[in-house]
């Protein structure tokens, strides 16, 4: 029988070869899983694909919601910019406008990220962490479910890395290059201005800890910033602005989801439900760990990400709780995990063999229990849902061309639907309400598209009119409603 050492063991796994080839692989099969329904596409995702759609079809950086007719009030409308939207655009105007090619785009920016991730891991915290740290994401089900869709989250976050990759870089075109990507990170989606607060926090707490004001880097770096910014801030100014314009922008940015009494029940989520769990228990061994070391060993780039984390959760507690809104907090938090475990393995007062047990024993339940939970919802329609772009197929093919279609509170389908006379009547957000109301009008559409007539969410439509509309095609949540005539 052959015998294996102790030492030879531990050298093999700590190389790791299998564990990273077994992630690259879960992640390549979830890259490809379910392709183009995979994540389904929803509300905000329409918005956003909707918007590419009219830029390449029409010329307009807006939402179409009449066959001439685009939403004005742009500022309120778009929440993720240009630094993805251009890219699905481009895929647009390349290869046609589709579900798919919006994917592609998405797959392309999550390979980037998880590279930029495994990079950054090793750079900092060495290929043993990197490893960790990749296992840790590439079974984490919620990459899949924001990644793939196309919002900004992603797309963000891949900015952003590249921004704290080049932060060390000293050459002047190195830190306004450096500026640049963080501020394409920052206008990718609005929530990502936090991005910038953050960059300065870590700055400022260098150049105490260091007792010097480097101000040739920071004016470069906020030069490279600006640029994209400004052409953030181009693209969401109206064709006239107003003091009604900057009221309701600072309204939406200021309290964009309307809600009272939010922080106490997102404040207990953190100790009753898994996703924020799993959140808290990464962050905080980070937290612990670092303050075991009072804080000293804290570098620019911790400091940085811990700044942003903090803010995201801010922002989290007075939203209405999606977890999606402190994802990027969280996939920082994996970000900066196996560092500080590490840490913990490497000052142990204990044998070396317990401490890689032990060691392994953590990674392994991380990785069992966020695998299980990864096949779980595979079927979920928040990871693969094929049923919008099926019956938008169907609609496609059953509305005539020459008959006006009116969508309600659809984006996704919108975009999915192929037909010149469509209209849509939308809330886009709780600050915005888009489209004319052709029933409330009396010039009734003959097709609608829209769920059930009660749960139509807008008191203002003369529901009435239903007793002139018959249903000749419906799924689960759509209905398409012919009138009689």
């Amino acid at each position: 029988m052959m015998k294996i050492s102790w030492h030879g063991l531990r050298q093999w796994l700590t190389g790791y070869r299998l564990i990273l080839i077994a992630a690259l692989m879960v992640f390549a099969i979830m890259l490809l899983y379910g392709f183009p329904d995979s994540s389904g596409p929803w509300f905000d995702e329409g918005i956003n694909l909707g918007i590419a759609k009219s830029w390449v079809q029409h010329g307009v950086y807006s939402m179409q919601i009449g066959s001439d007719t685009f939403v004005a009030e742009r500022s309120l409308l778009i929440t993720t910019n240009y630094p993805l939207l251009g890219f699905i655009a481009l895929s647009f105007k390349l290869f046609g406008v589709g579900l798919a090619q919006a994917k592609f785009v998405m797959i392309g920016f999550l390979i980037v990220f998880v590279f930029l991730f495994f990079k950054f891991i090793k750079k900092h915290y060495g290929s043993e962490a990197a490893v960790i740290g990749l296992v840790i994401l590439v079974t984490f089900s919620p990459l899949y479910g924001n990644g793939k869709s196309a919002l900004g989250e992603i797309p963000g976050l891949t900015y952003f890395l590249l921004g704290l990759l080049w932060l060390d870089k000293r050459k002047p075109i190195q830190i306004f290059v450096t500026g640049l990507w963080f501020g394409l990170a920052a206008s990718t989606k609005s929530l990502y201005i936090l991005f910038l607060m953050s960059v300065a926090v870590g700055e400022i707490w260098f150049a105490i800890k260091n007792k010097k004001i480097d101000y040739q880097r920071w004016l470069l770096l906020v030069f490279g910033a600006t640029i994209p910014l400004l052409l953030l801030i181009f693209t969401l100014l109206p064709k006239e602005i107003s003091n009604d314009f900057f009221q309701k922008t600072l309204q939406l940015y200021t309290n964009p989801y309307k809600v009272e009494h939010a922080i106490g029940i997102n404040l207990k989520r953190f100790f009753t439900e898994t996703t924020p769990l799993h959140f808290a228990l990464l962050w905080l061994t980070f937290l612990i760990v670092k303050a075991f070391r009072r804080f000293r060993s804290l570098t620019i780039f911790e400091v940085i990400v811990t700044a942003f984390i903090t803010l995201n959760i801010i922002f989290y507690l007075k939203t209405v709780g999606w977890y999606r809104y402190f994802f990027p907090a969280h996939i920082l938090a994996i970000l900066l995990f196996p560092g500080a475990l590490l840490e913990v393995r490497q000052h142990l007062n204990i044998s070396s063999r317990i401490k890689f047990y032990g060691f392994c024993l953590v990674v392994f339940a991380l990785f069992f229990a966020q695998s299980i939970n990864l096949l779980a919802h595979l079927y979920d329609p928040v990871y693969f849902d094929p049923a919008p772009r099926r019956f938008a197929e169907a609609v496609s093919r059953l509305v005539p061309k020459d008959a006006p279609l009116l969508i309600i509170d659809n984006p996704a389908l919108a975009f999915l639907v192929d037909h010149p006379l469509m209209y849509q009547y939308v809330q886009t957000s709780p600050h915005l309400i888009v489209g004319k109301n052709l029933l409330q009008d009396g010039n009734l559409p003959p097709y609608i598209l829209a769920s059930e007539w009660n749960k139509i969410p807008y008191p203002n439509i003369q529901l009435t009119v239903k007793d002139e509309y018959d249903k000749v095609m419906q799924d689960e949540k759509n209905i398409l409603y012919r009138f009689r005539n």
